[in-house]
């Protein structure tokens, strides 16, 4: 497909040819007339290489988890291979496990890493053909801090009102360290201890939240509903008493109780054995 301008015996030739991969080539023009007598000439075609270009995207993530950087490429020499190596930016080896893919014109790097801790990084990628012409690329990578899991347990199944409750810390951080524990015990109390216990005044139904907060500020909240049971209270007797019949009694003690449910209000009666029931003046504080 040569252009061919000619005119009196004389005239030019010239063609297009894309090489796909750099070297030394021997090109050679023939030309024929039309009673089919040709003349030939070669020359030499020192081709260069070609470095390959690169972009790559941004990279956004979490502390902790695994993020990945993905970047294209494109390379005039279509007969080149590549390989590419990656610096995190976080002190890390440089990572040349990269996957580079270029099968059916696509053409793309990736690779995968981990970050440590929250930050800004600037990774830095650096793509080479097999003639070893290099591009490099600054990458932007954003990393997250990772949020703590709070979460928490307790050894009674059925707690009473009066009853000293072990709540268990059972939090959780995939990197940053946990340094503070806040409990809301939903009755107005609280504790900043890692594992506390507490004992409820009242039966009744509490939210009990548990708030960690790790070493960069970062928080996690957990909240359960507990039931704490009511308890009976226990009555005790007074010795016994002898009266006269006929005899009017105006004030007789009768029994002392408790009740682990300090905040229960109680009400009494006495059944005196030989029929009748009265009701019970109740003295009474802080359970007993």
């Amino acid at each position: 497909e040569c252009n061919v301008d000619e005119a009196l015996g004389s005239g030019t030739a010239s063609c297009n040819h894309i090489y796909d991969d750099n070297g030394t080539y021997t090109l050679t023009l023939t030309v024929t007339d039309k009673d089919g007598a040709s003349g030939s000439k070669s020359d030499i075609a020192y081709i260069d290489n070609a470095a390959p270009v690169l972009e790559c995207d941004s990279v956004n993530g979490l502390e902790g988890e695994l993020v990945t950087l993905e970047c294209s490429f494109s390379d005039s020499g279509t007969a080149d291979t590549h390989t590419a190596n990656v610096n995190w930016g976080d002190g890390t080896p440089v990572d040349k496990e990269c996957n580079v893919d270029e099968e059916n014109g696509s053409r793309t790097v990736s690779c995968s890493h981990t970050y440590s801790d929250d930050n800004g990084y600037t990774i830095i990628v650096e793509l080479t053909d097999d003639d070893d012409a290099s591009v490099t690329e600054d990458v932007e990578a954003l990393i997250e801090d990772q949020s703590p899991t709070a979460s928490f347990f307790q050894v009674q199944e059925e707690p009473e009102e009066g009853d000293e409750i072990q709540f268990t810390d059972a939090s959780t951080s995939s990197v940053d360290k946990i340094t503070n524990w806040t409990w809301d015990f939903g009755d107005e109390s609280s504790s900043v201890q890692q594992n506390s216990t507490h004992v409820y005044l009242d039966n009744g139904l509490y939210k009990v939240c548990l708030t960690v907060t790790d070493d960069d500020g970062s928080t996690g909240t957990k909240c359960e509903d507990k039931s704490i049971f009511n308890a009976n209270p226990v009555v005790t007797a007074t010795d016994d008493k002898t009266v006269n019949e006929g005899d009017i009694i105006m004030s007789l003690q009768v029994a002392s109780f408790t009740d682990n449910g300090i905040l229960d209000i109680h009400y009494a009666s006495i059944i005196w054995g030989a029929g009748g029931v009265s009701p019970v003046i109740i003295s009474d504080a802080d359970g007993s």
